[in-house]
């Protein structure tokens, strides 16, 4: 249904008198028929830079441009060269960026979803998280759901926040924080997707 919609759509949006419909045309189009659900679940990213607005040592601009390769080449890892077999299935690909404030966390996340041509949302902490037992986790599963059903690059700004560190139970809280963070983990593990955190205090981060 998502792709027959796409391509009506793009035939709708073609320019007049146009008797073909172009890659790039299809492709805006199926891509917003895949993030419909995500669009009321988390916030997009503007995504209209490039490599040469990122100003970063050469060493950490291979590894981004290593990532992006990773995630353009995933299907064939995972899918034909069957390597999905050995990671439980799954082809999933997650990154860290760890850094202060303004060292372009965002930025970098936004140039390699434009490179790959995906759309990226970032992850509304404020939407998300809630004081009632429970509904944080709900609140995830919802966006992991929508985002598995797009071709999305789903962004955690803050992970420290959802990504805390597991601690000796000494209260109530510290069960019930302990439980979502090792939801997070499980959840994390079984996404089939690209997934990238972001953070100022890495070091508060599970190891996990």
């Amino acid at each position: 249904g998502q792709i027959r919609r796409a391509v009506a759509s793009a035939t709708r949006h073609a320019p007049d008198g146009a008797r073909t419909v172009t890659l790039t045309q299809l492709a805006e189009q199926a891509r917003a028929q895949s993030s419909a659900v995500l669009d009321g679940l988390a916030k997009r990213v503007q995504t209209s830079y490039a490599w040469s607005d990122l100003v970063l040592p050469r060493s950490t601009m291979a590894h981004l441009q290593q990532l992006a390769a990773a995630i353009r080449q995933r299907v064939l890892v995972f899918d034909t060269w069957g390597f999905a077999r050995l990671s439980a299935g799954s082809s999933s690909l997650r990154a860290l960026f760890a850094g202060a404030s303004g060292t372009g966390k965002t930025l970098a996340a936004s140039v390699i979803a434009n490179e790959l041509g995906l759309p990226l949302y970032r992850v509304d902490l404020s939407a998300v998280v809630s004081k009632f037992i429970g509904e944080t986790e709900k609140n995830l599963e919802k966006i992991f759901e929508a985002a598995e059903g797009s071709n999305a690059v789903l962004f955690f700004d803050e992970a420290d926040a959802l990504f805390g560190k597991r601690s000796e139970v000494k209260e109530a809280h510290d069960r019930y924080a302990n439980i979502e963070v090792a939801y997070l983990l499980q959840r994390v593990e079984s996404y089939d997707g690209v997934m990238i955190l972001a953070s100022n205090l890495a070091a508060n981060l599970d190891e996990a």
